[in-house]
């Protein structure tokens, strides 16, 4: 670490690099064809769950090579596999054949797979799984529900028991499709097509009045096909596919009252049959299958007022389909069905070149004193969901982490220099500096 360049890292926002999109691993490293997959980041690590001819897989990238976790096919009639972290564990949630079509959610613990209930009550065959957690790391799934009109169900894992969040019997207007759920702090909130007038509806649980939409149906932009629904740091955001513009997409934010229209509408230049959307520290990102590119792989973001590709647009040997999208704390990775390597799974990444780490919140409650520091920090804030707390040093290398009950860090063993406090409040950090005499 040469602290000669410490005032810069710290001074300049995140910027990318110029470098290409790169393999992760192999290309085309599942056994065989690739029919759904789920990617995760968990301390820097890529993980994705899939599903190939054999059934469905774990695994996870060492640094070389992806190696998979817990017995191959572990389950053999899965589908629409969702993969997510909560607290350093494991969570899947997907569709087994051999009940029905019905949900099943598990978590992985001492190396085996334990599944929370035997499956998700529904009244049919349960279609459009989402999967989100509460700040309490309480799992919720919404779906459509085949036996109850295709209205979108909501329920959440509780007390050994899975509990419905409204009615038993489905909410929403009419037949509702493409379910994603989002939860603020423990707020849910579930988006869908509503079939009623052919575009998008949000709607959030309130406790005294049940399930209430969030603004205007349709988000001002009429009828959409897929909207795929973000919260990051209290904001909501919808990423859709706009049938005025082409079936190109469109972002929307809610501002408080009304959906806003993020950028420009239909800002891509063909139809989309695939979209992925997420965002992260404040920054949206779409990943698609390019119908400008002959159908590869491509990555916008949104940042300082306009959509811009990330790395070359098309970044996929072949055509790209059944993707999915993560981002990791200094790299943007896409997994996707590979038609250049017999449809198996490949995972591509571009690498963020950092002159520091993700801008620090300037405004946020947290104090750190006395900071400078000879031996211990103490930390002062009012953060009740706090997940995690490290040291990270300019370079954003992780040094080590401490509990996240802390409130005093001894900082005794650090060489003296500029460092980073972080901590990770579910999926957000707050960064702060402090300098080690």
């Amino acid at each position: 670490m040469r602290r000669l360049f410490l005032p810069i890292l710290f001074c300049l926002p995140l910027l990318l690099s110029a470098q290409d999109w790169q393999l992760v691993g192999s290309a085309g490293f599942s056994q065989s064809t690739v029919f759904n997959n789920s990617l995760a980041i968990h301390q820097d690590t890529p993980y994705v769950a899939y599903v190939d001819r054999g059934g469905l897989n774990f695994a996870k990238f060492d640094g070389t090579n992806w190696v998979l976790i817990g017995a191959p096919n572990f389950v053999l009639t899965a589908g629409n596999p969702k993969l997510a972290f909560r607290s350093n564990t494991p969570y899947l949630l997907y569709k087994d054949g051999s009940l029905g079509g019905k949900l099943v959610l598990m978590r992985y613990e001492e190396n085996a797979w334990v599944k929370l209930g035997d499956f998700i009550p529904s009244e049919g065959g349960s279609n459009f799984p989402s999967l989100a957690f509460d700040q309490n790391d309480v799992p919720y799934v919404a779906f459509q529900d085949n036996g109850t009109g295709f209205k979108t169900v909501v329920l959440r894992y509780e007390a050994g028991m899975w509990l419905h969040v409204g009615p038993i019997t489905g909410f929403g207007r009419a037949i509702a499709t493409n379910q994603s759920l989002a939860i603020d702090g423990e707020t849910p909130y579930v988006c869908f097509t509503d079939s009623d007038f052919g575009g998008t509806s949000v709607m959030r649980y309130d406790m005294d009045l049940g399930w209430v939409d969030v603004g205007a149906p349709g988000l001002n932009i009429g009828a959409a096909n897929a909207p795929i629904l973000q919260i990051d740091d209290g904001k909501l955001y919808v990423a859709c596919l706009e049938q005025a513009q082409g079936l190109k997409i469109t972002v929307v934010q809610f501002d408080g009252t009304d959906w806003q229209i993020v950028g420009r509408r239909g800002f891509n230049k063909s139809e989309v049959p695939i979209l992925r959307f997420k965002v992260d520290q404040g920054i949206p990102y779409c990943g698609f299958r390019d119908g400008a590119t002959g159908f590869k792989a491509s990555v916008w973001k949104f940042e300082n007022t306009e959509w811009q590709p990330l790395g070359q647009e098309g970044f996929s040997a072949g055509e790209a389909g059944l993707m999915s999208l993560a981002i990791g704390r200094e790299q943007v990775y896409l997994s996707f069905q590979d038609e250049a390597n017999d449809n198996k799974l490949s995972v591509m990444n571009l690498g963020m070149e950092t002159t520091g780490l993700k801008k620090e919140i300037q405004d946020s409650p947290v104090v750190l004193y006395p900071n400078p520091t000879n031996g211990y920090l103490l930390m002062k804030h009012p953060l009740p969901s706090t997940k995690a707390i490290r040291i990270v040093a300019p370079t954003g290398e992780y040094i080590k982490e401490v509990s996240h009950t802390a409130t005093t860090i001894d900082v005794s063993d650090l060489s003296p220099g500029l460092y980073l406090l972080e901590i990770q409040l579910g999926e957000r950090s707050i960064l702060k500096k402090f300098i080690k005499r």
